[in-house]
């Protein structure tokens, strides 16, 4: 079973993302803020990393606190409206970046890729 760390820091809580890793077996940990997943992550083995933003700055603050701290392969969800060059900046630091209007049915294939990413880099 894979475990899911998902941050969501939306004003909408996307309550969809934990809904498609939970139907694909898995087990799916939701936090609200960095700080939190940083706790839990000292606490439980997690296979990936989820973060799921309105905000890219903030985002991509996350990316790197989150960075300099795990080893996880890292999955960022942002909004299609997104501005487009921040959005390549947080894309260049992550294992997979997807926009927020992906079909639910493509999330697992896009997470997929990501852990198999990283398995391969080891």
């Amino acid at each position: 079973m894979c475990e899911v760390l998902l941050i969501e820091r939306m004003e909408a809580p996307c309550g969809w993302v934990k809904q498609a890793f939970a139907a694909k077996g898995c087990k799916v940990t939701r936090v609200l803020h960095v700080n939190q997943a940083l706790l839990a992550m000292r606490q439980t083995q997690f296979d990936l990393l989820v973060l799921a933003y309105e905000d890219t700055q903030a985002c991509l603050s996350d990316v790197d606190r989150v960075k300099s701290l795990s080893v996880l392969p890292l999955m960022v969800l942002l909004p299609d409206i997104a501005n487009k060059e921040e959005t390549s900046v947080v894309g260049t630091c992550v294992d997979c970046l997807v926009s927020d209007a992906i079909p639910r049915e493509m999330l697992w294939v896009e997470a997929q890729t990501a852990l198999a990413s990283k398995m391969a880099s080891y």
